[in-house]
């Protein structure tokens, strides 16, 4: 949509190797935003010398890490525009992606537009395994009305934190996002999810660091599915259960490597780890 002025932001907490090529592929646009924002969020790494050196950034800093949806707050707070294209730390746009996002706000009940994440590294095993498992798109079309858009890649107007709140200061490190999509979808908001608007995601992986990511991901996002619609282990065992079958499926035999088929089943261990202590804390606080 023509007109629309644009906030791009980013959560930044202890990301000196991916900074500036973030920042760099956002000044690069063929639609340009109206400003950058970077919120600092308590690194304790050389990120802050790092982003003090491109000036035309707005920089934001927080004392100490409050997580990433306050991070994410923070940015909206200081934002000046419509919409506010949000982009992590430790991925790169792709020249036309605010350009492709932008395009899709087609009418006023679409609350927000994301894009597909393609992983940039794939050094080692658990890159690979992440890649094809824990792929932060969702298929080759574009979808209207998905439940959530990834915030790695995502983008809102900034008019409907003003009606339905920000993000859920609760979801240090990941959910935010998932939350505040059901959050939208409960009010009668749409959003959209498209693959023309594309980041490539940096990060690498050991088994511990694809452990607590996975981890993360289904801890929160029980936490997320159970605020909204009140219910999640049910939904959350059988997703797990389905994607372990289909997962070492492929690994085996389409990917052929059984060092793959391995780390699937660590990985299902891992997210059926995170909904037996979510249950037990639940009964715990009950």
């Amino acid at each position: 949509m023509s007109g629309m002025k644009i906030t791009a932001a980013v959560p930044c907490y202890n990301a000196e190797t991916f900074i500036d090529s973030c920042i760099e592929s956002l000044q690069n646009q063929t639609l340009k935003p109206a400003e950058i924002i970077v919120v600092n969020d308590g690194s304790t790494d050389s990120s802050e010398e790092k982003l003090k050196k491109h000036s035309s950034i707005k920089l934001i800093k927080h004392d100490m890490n409050l997580g990433l949806a306050a991070a994410r707050n923070t940015a909206i707070e200081h934002s000046s525009g419509d919409v506010i294209v949000f982009i992590d730390a430790d991925a790169s746009a792709h020249p036309d992606f605010i350009e492709n996002l932008i395009e899709c706000y087609s009418d006023d009940k679409i609350a927000g537009v994301g894009g597909e994440a393609i992983e940039g590294n794939l050094n080692t095993i658990y890159d690979r395994w992440r890649n094809y498992h824990a792929y932060q798109g969702q298929k080759e079309k574009v979808l209207k009305k998905v439940d959530m858009i990834a915030g790695v890649a995502s983008s809102y107007r900034r008019e409907i934190f003003d009606d339905v709140g920000l993000f859920d200061t609760q979801f240090k490190t990941n959910g935010e996002d998932m939350e505040l999509g059901l959050r939208l979808k409960k009010s009668g908001y749409s959003l959209i999810y498209t693959p023309h608007a594309k980041v490539n995601h940096l990060r690498t992986d050991s088994f511990k660091s694809l452990s607590k990511m996975i981890f993360n991901w289904y801890y929160y996002g029980f936490i997320a599915l159970k605020k909204v619609r009140g219910k999640a282990a049910f939904w959350y065992f059988y997703v797990i259960s389905k994607h372990l079958v289909r997962n070492i499926f492929q690994d085996v035999l389409i990917y052929k490597s059984i060092g793959l088929a391995v780390i699937s089943v660590c990985m299902a261990s891992v997210e059926y780890s995170s909904v037996f202590k979510n249950l037990l804390l639940n009964r715990m606080n009950s």
